[in-house]
């Protein structure tokens, strides 16, 4: 076609000179230009083709700071920071959102909608601060306060939180920006302008702490989202772990056959494929990248911070926290358990949730018609319903994944291990004549993870990893009791100290 390449283009708005509409001859003149200044030994015509062939000349990153971070040099400046004073006295703690790091990533919906790791809040930044101190300063949760430095000052909601300091005041940055006023979003202020402008000598990042600080609770108040309203797993031992000795013990023991619970049901069959998810706990940080996945893979729809709070958030995945015995904290990844014996399936009255011969608890959406008699019956609490037909909005409806199913207005949402994934897989393996190879599936989740806490498999294989994984003694699955009889098993934490 008669058309222009994007060089010629980049070429033609540029100054007039001898070689600007001539793209590869502007480029090899400025190349010489660079040449002549590098002082290389090697022949004009010889690099040329080197450097056209590899796209450029890669050299070592010098280091920026040459002080190593290690412990003894780290000590005399970390002496130098300011510290929380006996008299009482706040030091104010500025770090980056686990989610929206400095801010770049506030214009993303599903980072706000992600519950934050620790408090889970969403739609919100608060300024998270000990009950001894909110106690002392009149301040309830919610309540907006003011947080004044050196005749600066910035207003965000209270988060009363027994895991802080006493005197110490933590906000996190990222949501110092205005976001779409339908999610109820209002910017907190950046709290970097509190901060003094000192470099800390090793990192060479901005020291984040700062004493002398006043805080006062204002007339005003904001309602925080909270995801999840308790850490105590009430002896349900949903979250498991182990201490290093427990684990060397248990490692070495003989595992004893269960006790074999009644079924009043029959034995599902699968004769070929049985997909099965083992997860880490060991390994799991708790980032929520799997859910970010998740979110982006299955066209899962932001609700907003107004329907979270009436608990109609949309994610089909998500992190739980629960507090462990040694003071410590443990994060779980809970999706829909793909249970053998599905307490959903029993209940739906026009058979929209079934259980298929490869171990899946699949939701087939053109039948149902949003009874919810199986969310209400799911003991795990993974099923979503459609209370508002999905909004995309210019230009996010480009993102939509075109291998997902557009679910209406009124029906169960839920997780499926990115079911399209599992049957592109199967398609090209009969084209080639073989069955599918392990590993060769991975659904979004484990594909995400940042520590591969989550290994996605076919249990009828042997060889699979996750035929080796179920038999590891560390393995269980949350609510045995039950006898629901989960295809996500998970690995008994080890924690050390």
């Amino acid at each position: 076609f008669d058309s222009k390449s994007f060089e010629e283009i980049l070429a033609a708005i540029m100054p007039k000179n001898a070689h600007a509409l001539n793209p590869d001859k502007f480029l090899k003149n400025e190349w010489k230009r660079i040449f002549a200044a590098a002082g290389l030994s090697s022949s004009f015509e010889a690099n040329w083709k080197e450097v056209a062939k590899q796209g450029g000349v890669w050299k070592a990153a010098k280091p920026r700071f040459k002080r190593p971070l290690i412990s003894r040099s780290a000590l005399p400046h970390l002496k130098q920071l300011p510290s929380a004073k006996p008299n009482g006295g706040n030091v104010l703690l500025v770090k980056n959102s686990y989610h929206l790091f400095d801010g770049r990533g506030s214009n993303k919906s599903w980072l706000w909608e992600i519950p934050h790791s620790l408090h889970h809040t969403v739609w919100d930044s608060p300024v998270m601060i000990h009950p001894d101190l909110a106690k002392a300063k009149n301040i309830r949760e919610g309540d907006v306060v003011s947080i004044s430095v050196n005749g600066k000052s910035i207003e965000a909601p209270a988060l009363i939180w027994e895991r802080m300091n006493p005197q110490v005041i933590a906000i996190e940055t990222g949501a110092g920006v205005d976001v779409d006023e339908n999610h109820s979003v209002k910017a907190t202020g950046n709290p970097t302008q509190l901060l003094a402008g000192k470099i800390e000598p090793i990192s060479g990042d901005l020291v984040r702490i700062v004493s002398g600080v006043e805080i006062k609770p204002t007339r005003k108040w904001r309602k925080l989202v909270r995801l999840q309203a308790s850490y105590d797993q009430d002896e349900r031992e949903i979250l498991q772990f182990l201490s290093v000795e427990q684990a060397l013990h248990l490692k070495d023991e003989h595992v004893k056959e269960k006790h074999h619970l009644v079924q009043i049901y029959p034995e599902h069959k699968h004769p070929h494929y049985d997909w099965t998810m083992v997860i880490d706990l060991s390994a799991c940080i708790g980032c929520g990248a799997c859910a970010a996945a998740c979110y982006a893979e299955n066209n899962v729809p932001v609700v907003g911070k107004h329907q979270c709070e009436r608990g109609r958030e949309m994610a089909w995945l998500r992190i739980e926290r629960y507090e462990l015995e040694n003071g410590g904290s443990g994060f779980l990844p809970m999706m829909c358990q793909q249970c053998e014996d599905a307490p959903c399936e029993t209940v739906c009255p026009v058979y929209a949730t079934v259980h298929s011969q490869e171990g899946l608890n699949i939701q087939v959406y053109n039948r149902c018609v949003g009874t919810r008699y199986c969310s209400n019956n799911c003991p795990y609490k993974v099923r979503r319903f459609n209370f508002f037909p999905a909004q995309w909005p210019e230009p996010m409806d480009k993102m939509l994944n075109p291998d997902i199913y557009h679910r209406p207005k009124g029906v169960m949402e839920k997780c499926n291990f990115c079911y399209q994934r599992i049957r592109l897989a199967k398609e090209n393996a009969k084209i080639e004549g073989r069955d599918v190879a392990d590993g060769e599936i991975v659904p979004a989740c484990a594909q995400s993870c940042p520590t591969n806490a989550i290994v996605f498999g076919n249990l009828n294989d042997p060889n699979s990893r996750v035929s080796k994984l179920v038999k590891d003694a560390r393995a269980y699955v949350v609510f045995e009791q039950l006898n629901t009889k989960p295809s996500v098993i998970y690995l008994k934490g080890i924690r050390h100290g």
